[in-house]
């Protein structure tokens, strides 16, 4: 376990949360010199007390071990990188998209914080045409052998490209 990493990621998630040491050893049950001792790299957490620390940042304990771990401005954006690596994870869209909605109440928001929420959604539109993709596909090959007129509306209203029909004339294009 390399010490100045895990507190070099701890000052970095504990800043990003404008965190005290003090808050944060309150949380874990320590004294703010064993945070303090922490991010210096003077000494590791415990073992013990990594799944506390994880979940007083909402970061997995694996992300604690990362040299080049990024600090994100808030939970938000945070829980947005999370659903950028799996847009088919509906848990962790629901949660970031909830996490953006109190941060707006809240009115507590920059510029950038409208452009993730939008990049957010953008995101849930590429799983959303993925979807659509795979359905439109399936009622194709469903319908080829018949020719009925769901399999001309499918042809008309998406293209295929992964499926073996080809595009279709009028369609929207690849994804």
């Amino acid at each position: 376990m390399d010490a100045s990493v895990i507190g070099t990621n701890i000052k970095k998630l504990r800043d990003e949360r404008a965190v005290t040491q003090l808050q944060l050893a309150d949380a874990v049950n320590v004294s703010f010199q064993a945070v303090s001792k922490w991010e210096n790299g003077a000494a590791a957490p415990d073992i013990s007390l990594l799944p506390a620390i994880a979940e007083f940042f909402d970061v997995k304990i694996d992300d604690l071990f990362k040299p080049d771990m990024t600090a994100y401005r808030h939970k938000p954006q945070r829980l947005m990188a999370v659903y950028e690596n799996n847009i088919r994870d509906n848990e962790a869209f629901g949660k970031a998209d909830s996490e953006y909605q109190k941060l707006f109440r809240a009115e507590n928001i920059e510029t950038c914080d409208f452009t993730d929420y939008a990049y957010l959604h953008d995101l849930r539109a590429r799983y959303h045409d993925e979807v659509a993709e795979q359905y439109y596909c399936h009622a194709l090959a469903c319908g080829e052998a018949v020719r009925d007129n769901d399999y001309f509306r499918c042809q008309g209203q998406y293209p295929c490209i992964s499926c073996p029909h080809g595009q279709a004339a009028g369609g929207r294009g690849a994804l």
